[in-house]
């Protein structure tokens, strides 16, 4: 697929494209590229809508339209001839040459092409409304297959746009220059050269490999500038994925804070919670949260789990191991990180947490004194002769990132119900 063209004075949607863009995300991602001086400035498929729209004739409108839907250089454009199109359904094409492979072609003798020799480009025609207007404007101007050369006096084949560089670049300045009357400008400087990139852009958009961009477009150099395309499509697809596990974060925040709007405090209540995985840390004081030494401890965590090149969610806390549960020794922990991919991190350091009823209760205890709010969590579940398997996690519901005020910081802490005998897996 390529880029689809709407005629003129008729609305672009999504509706006429290949494929269904996310264009406050494109946009976002043309932004990162204006930035970069390196980086191709190109004009998204709306935008090249609006700018054919301020083309006065079709003989113009379809020569830029030529350059959008193929990717085309401007040598190579205003070297076609109607035989070089293929317009019949349901595979239309054009075949693009260089000038060195044209330069080749007149000069060859009878017979096969030498080794080494580089082939025309094949580009297919998707747009069915592209070339239903380059058939019509075919017809329209009479263009013939072949004129005599005035100065040698031998037939060719006829150029469809007998026109030079230079006026190309009048007629888009023109087009330009017609559209900013009518308040429409355009955020890149305007070139022949422009559409070509354009068309690069939109191709990785409609999801087309980049092997065969490449053969579209192949620019015949060592760095190839598609590459660069892909690097800003990948590069705007991570932003978008940190912006996605932001805001996964600030609803995981947004659900803890709600627990201690629904449950009072020191009172038991229970939660199901899915399977999940955890990244922990070395082992630290239990009451030196504010220690510089477990701080560490816990920055390091987190920044590790940054490392795993992805955002984890706001779910830091601290566990206390299964096996110092019975004897209540709560002199070590250690900090636990939720993730979502396990497989990012070291083996050793990764914990599976099954899912199941899990038996919650809060604190207000300006985050200190979590040994003396474990043992009345303990002494709870005797109390009610519940069983708990596994650690024990804790967990800040209610902290700096929400509230200013410490009064208001509330800490959860919570275990997984120990499964009976007769329930089934």
């Amino acid at each position: 697929m390529i880029p689809a063209i709407p005629g003129q004075g008729v609305s672009f949607s999504a509706a006429q494209l290949p494929v269904a863009i996310d264009y406050p995300a494109a946009l976002a991602l043309r932004q990162m590229a204006l930035v970069q001086d390196e980086l191709p400035k190109y004009l998204l498929a709306p935008e090249v809508s609006a700018l054919l729209h301020y083309v006065p004739d079709l003989h113009r409108k379809m020569l830029l339209a030529t350059l959008w839907n193929t990717g085309a250089r401007i040598n190579e454009a205003l070297a076609l001839t109607r035989s070089d199109f293929s317009l019949t359904a349901p595979y239309p094409f054009v075949q693009l040459a260089t000038l060195k492979q044209r330069t080749e072609k007149a000069t060859r003798t009878a017979g096969r092409a030498p080794a080494g020799s580089q082939p025309h480009r094949i580009v297919p025609l998707s747009d069915a409304n592209y070339v239903s207007q380059l058939e019509m404007m075919v017809a329209t101007l009479k263009i013939p297959l072949e004129r005599r050369n005035k100065r040698s006096g031998r037939t060719e084949k006829a150029r469809i746009w007998e026109i030079t560089d230079r006026t190309v670049r009048t007629w888009i300045s023109e087009a330009v220059d017609a559209a900013a009357a009518d308040g429409v400008t355009f955020s890149v400087p305007v070139t022949p050269h422009t559409f070509r990139h354009s068309y690069g852009m939109h191709m990785l958009y409609a999801g087309i490999p980049l092997k065969e961009i490449r053969s579209f477009i192949h620019s015949g150099h060592h760095t190839d500038t598609i590459q660069k395309y892909n690097e800003i499509i990948n590069d705007l697809r991570a932003r978008g994925k940190e912006t996605d596990a932001i805001v996964s974060t600030i609803d995981n925040l947004r659900y803890y804070y709600s627990l201690s709007e629904k449950h009072p405090p020191r009172t038991l209540f229970s939660l199901y919670l899915p399977e999940w995985f955890i990244l922990f840390s070395e082992k630290s004081k239990i009451d030196a949260a504010h220690e510089s030494s477990s701080s560490d401890i816990a920055n390091d965590l987190f920044l590790e789990g940054f490392n795993g090149q992805k955002w984890p969610h706001y779910l830091l806390g601290v566990l206390l191991p299964e096996e110092n549960i019975k004897t209540r020794n709560f002199s070590e922990t250690k900090y636990f990180l939720k993730i979502d991919t396990p497989q990012l991190y070291d083996k050793a350091k990764i914990r599976f947490v099954p899912n199941g009823e899990w038996l919650c209760m809060l604190f207000y205890s300006k985050g200190k004194g979590l040994s003396e709010n474990l043992g009345f969590y303990l002494d709870t579940l005797e109390k009610e002769k519940i069983s708990v398997s596994g650690d024990i996690f804790i967990m800040d519901v209610v902290n700096s990132l929400i509230t200013s005020n410490p009064d208001n910081y509330c800490t959860m802490i919570y275990a997984l119900k120990e499964r009976q005998t007769h329930e089934q897996f």
